[in-house]
């Protein structure tokens, strides 16, 4: 199954600064105030421990978070909340709609053909665009609105650009991918071309150009963003994942070989450490980056799950998991800490029937469900 992770920063579109230089006294000392004042403001932040992401922009299909707010899709409206176990407020009404991308002020979405801009208060609703075969929103760069279209007289997806001053939508023949949501972080858009084996590619929002940086290999729905990206291969061919990758300056170098016919479940947003299911010993694996060393991960039986709070990436948790028709059901739940799993428990208890048609979120230690219903998750007492 996919993990549709978009934590990828974008950013916007940035205020021109004054071109006359500071020439009165009066003026140096305001610049001098001023920047104390910032510098005073940064430290409160930092040391209030709240984390700024404004302006970025933060792309996903259904859910995202973006400036601290829970923003969802049930395909027929649009909500969000200010806190995770909070109130669900309306932002609009759209049908068919499933991308969005945000910065916690301006909102866009697709619906119906139509890519379209709202402030969270519900006004200003725009059609910034229209395209019939839209199926996901990947970036904004300056004035430019990125969105992959499918494509009709060829196989895979499109990369396509819209002026949002100019009123002018570009198509990038450049770039064609075989899956609808590439990868985006550092200005970087990461795709593979072919399903069964290709090569992964990179796309720089910056020069506009293109260039190959694994040969013989497909994205796997994991990577985790940070200084050095990291993006995960798989083998279409036995659907298991083959080998971790770091992005540096823009070359991709192997990290490390994984085990044979293994599936990642999860891939830490802080350490080195992986969680694998081995299909041919059918147990679940601690695997280290580093050293290439694995070790069973005991205490939960079956196909396992991992999650990282999206607040707290430090924070993950493990789903045992149950194939249940187009979707799966959720179990046990523990807490991963120094390789060992802790036994949690959810209020309100999931129901006995609820099955996750895509991966669980986990959100300031609360679970979301296919409802967005928020369950608090807490370890268990020694007993």
């Amino acid at each position: 199954m996919y993990d549709y992770d978009y934590t990828a920063l974008q950013n916007e579109t940035e205020e021109t600064a004054p071109k006359n230089p500071v020439k009165t006294r009066w003026q140096i000392i305001a610049a001098i105030g001023g920047v104390a004042l910032l510098l005073v403001g940064l430290c409160w932040f930092m040391f209030a421990g709240i984390k700024i992401i404004f302006p970025d922009y933060i792309s996903g299909v259904n859910v995202i978070q973006a400036d601290g707010k829970l923003i969802y899709t049930d395909g027929h409206s649009i909500f969000y909340k200010g806190k995770i176990d909070g109130e669900s407020k309306l932002i609009v009404k759209a049908e068919n709609n499933t991308a969005l991308l945000s910065n916690g002020r301006t909102l866009y979405y697709i619906s119906n053909g139509d890519i379209c801009s709202v402030d969270f208060d519900g006004k200003n609703q725009t059609t910034v665009c229209h395209d019939d075969h839209a199926v996901s929103l990947v970036h904004r760069y300056h004035d430019l609105l990125y969105f992959m279209t499918e494509n009709t007289d060829k196989e895979g997806y499109a990369l396509c650009s819209f002026d949002v001053k100019k009123g002018e939508t570009v198509k990038i023949d450049s770039v064609v991918a075989s899956w609808p949501a590439p990868y985006v972080c550092h200005d970087m858009l990461y795709y593979y071309i072919d399903e069964e084996m290709s090569d992964v590619w990179a796309f720089d929002f910056k020069s506009k150009e293109t260039h190959e940086i694994i040969k013989n290999a497909n994205l796997y729905g994991d990577a985790r963003f940070g200084e050095e990206p990291l993006l995960v291969t798989y083998d279409a061919s036995t659907y298991s994942n083959t080998a971790v990758y770091e992005i540096k300056n823009g070359k991709a170098e192997q990290l490390c070989a994984l085990p044979e016919n293994s599936v990642i479940t999860y891939l830490s947003k802080s350490s080195d450490e992986l969680v694998l299911y081995n299909n041919d010993s059918q147990k679940n694996l601690l695997f280290n980056l580093k050293t290439g060393e694995s070790r069973e991960l005991s205490g939960m039986d079956g196909a396992l799950q991992a999650v990282y709070d999206h607040r707290h990436p430090e924070q993950v948790y493990v789903l045992s998991c149950k194939a249940d028709g187009t979707g799966y059901s959720v179990g046990d739940i523990s807490l991963l800490k120094d390789g060992k799993l802790q036994p949690c428990t959810m209020e309100p208890p999931l129901a006995d029937d609820t099955v996750f048609t895509v991966k669980a979120t986990v959100i300031d230690g609360f679970l979301l469900d296919n409802d967005y219903t928020a369950h608090k998750i807490t370890v268990k007492a020694d007993e």
